[in-house]
């Protein structure tokens, strides 16, 4: 029963904000409440996401209050008690600071400060290294595929060496260096997401994103399943039906989320409006009438949706989270989340409005290099994964003239029996679903979007490689066959 409620409970923290957000929060109420007695009991009463983030502190409370701990013993027991949450660390900080006598609240100014450089310097560090891991990727594609041919011919010419085996070793340790490539870009990579948590998003796109992972792993399995067990006309079928029909079930979620980037172009700057017209005028209705003047570009259509709310005479607080949910933007909804608690713990407007403006401005600087850095990675796999796969199918074909040939040859010059050319198609089909499925896995942790993304990229990416192996197999095929007709004529000639 007690694991169920902490697995909970973590659950819930990961649906929340992350640690910069929570950080800015806390340096925000650092920013007015100066007495730490004051300060923990403004984290203590904190709600909707922060909340959840702000558990280690949250726990800190409750032992002071509760237990009659003093400050900073609460506060490393509570760090102690969860050593893996992202807040233990801070936690362990201020009781050090408490005990030396340093103010709570200038220890969280500093802590979040230090984390704003740092957080700048560490990402551009990685963001260099997922460009190399790029670089890495493209280079295993366009290697496999020839490792492919030379162990394949190699079986044919030599013996002493079961090519079944061979073939097996090949996609083994394709795998599992495409693996490697994809866990490293997923280490280095930072965390991120384009789309919010919030239970205010619209249905197609909270289903969506629901399921997401789920499409994607079960497209992935059914084409390695068709490649293996179906039958071979009706596997190359279901190699391109497949993503078509994960495309057909992402597009329209994919296409709601494509004005977010615009959304949160305006952020920094809206936000800030926003908490210094608040700070001046006081009445949310008023506020927003004159937030109205500006142009916010396609957030003006949300902004006037918030105006209605209010003026309806729903709560003004809740009103913004309805708005943040439904952008679907995460930037727009921890802000948000910021400015509600923040404004709830007596913070002052002007002060929040330029923190949140910062703050905002950082992330997006973050997002621009991200996009920079994920552009590359997919202008490089998709034109790559393309060329392999054409060069897979135009090996497909060799394959089966090479095949004919050797049988024919076998009754004068004795060779190792070849794999057959039904499972070096099957084999190069397969290949490509590692491609495709470890190719947008290495875009998805590179660009950090969202699971609907990363399904739409598979079957994007999958359907092309599909397609251009098919076209290729089969016209050089074709081609192939016609100009070596003599090889039946051959065939006849041959003894028994």
């Amino acid at each position: 029963m007690l694991s169920r409620v902490l697995r909970k409970g973590r659950e819930r923290r990961e649906e929340g904000v992350g640690k910069e957000t929570a950080l800015l929060y806390l340096s925000t109420l650092a920013s007015t409440i100066t007495d730490d007695n004051t300060f923990l009991s403004a984290v203590a009463e904190t709600e909707g996401p922060l909340s959840g983030r702000l558990y280690v502190l949250r726990r800190a409370v409750r032992l002071v209050g509760g237990w009659s701990y003093p400050i900073s013993t609460a506060l490393s027991a509570a760090a102690k008690a969860d050593p893996r949450d992202d807040l233990r660390e801070l936690a362990e900080k201020m009781s050090k600071a408490v005990n030396i006598g340093m103010r709570v609240s200038s220890l969280v100014s500093t802590e979040y400060e230090k984390m704003r450089e740092h957080s700048q310097i560490n990402f551009e560090r990685a963001m260099d290294r997922v460009k190399t891991m790029g670089d890495v990727f493209s280079t295993i594609l366009s290697s496999s595929s020839f490792l492919l041919i030379s162990f394949m011919i190699a079986s044919i010419i030599f013996s002493g060496m079961d090519p079944y085996a061979i073939l097996a070793l090949v996609l083994g340790g394709v795998a599992a260096g495409l693996a490697g490539i994809v866990y490293y870009i997923y280490r280095v990579s930072g965390r991120d997401s384009l789309i919010n948590p919030s239970p205010y998003r619209p249905l197609t796109v909270y289903i969506a994103s629901r399921t997401a992972k789920l499409g994607f792993a079960a497209a992935a399995a059914a084409s390695l399943a068709a490649t293996a067990l179906l039958p071979l006309q009706l596997s190359r079928l279901l190699l391109a039906a497949a993503p078509a029909a994960l495309l057909a079930a992402y597009a329209y979620p994919a296409l709601r989320l494509r004005k977010i980037p615009a959304i949160d172009e305006q952020l920094p700057f809206f936000m800030k409006s926003l908490s210094e017209t608040l700070g001046s005028v006081q009445v949310p209705e008023k506020v927003l009438e004159i937030m109205k003047l500006n142009d916010y570009g396609v957030l003006k259509r949300h902004l006037e949706r918030l105006h209605l709310r209010v003026k309806s005479g729903v709560d003004f607080f809740l009103s913004l989270r309805v708005m943040a949910g439904e952008t679907c933007s995460s930037l727009l909804y921890e802000g948000v989340e910021v400015f509600v608690e923040s404004i709830r713990r007596g913070v002052s407007a002007g002060a929040l409005g330029k923190r949140l403006y910062d703050y905002l401005a950082d992330r997006l600087a973050m997002r621009r290099r991200r996009a920079q850095v994920s552009s590359y990675v997919r202008g490089i796999l998709f034109p790559t994964s393309c060329a392999v796969s054409a060069i897979l199918g135009l090996m497909d074909s060799l394959y089966i003239l090479l095949a004919s040939y050797s049988s024919l040859a076998s009754t004068i010059l004795p060779l190792a029996p070849a794999v057959p050319p039904e499972t070096v198609s099957r084999a190069s089909m397969a290949m490509m679903v590692m491609f495709s499925a470890a190719g947008s896995l290495a875009i998805h942790f590179a660009e950090r979007r969202s699971g609907i993304h990363l399904a739409f990229t598979f079957g994007t990416l999958l359907l092309c490689s599909a397609l251009t192996f098919l076209v290729v197999s089969s016209g050089t095929h074709a081609v192939l066959d016609a100009m070596t007709g003599y090889a039946r004529s051959l065939r006849e000639m041959v003894p028994k």
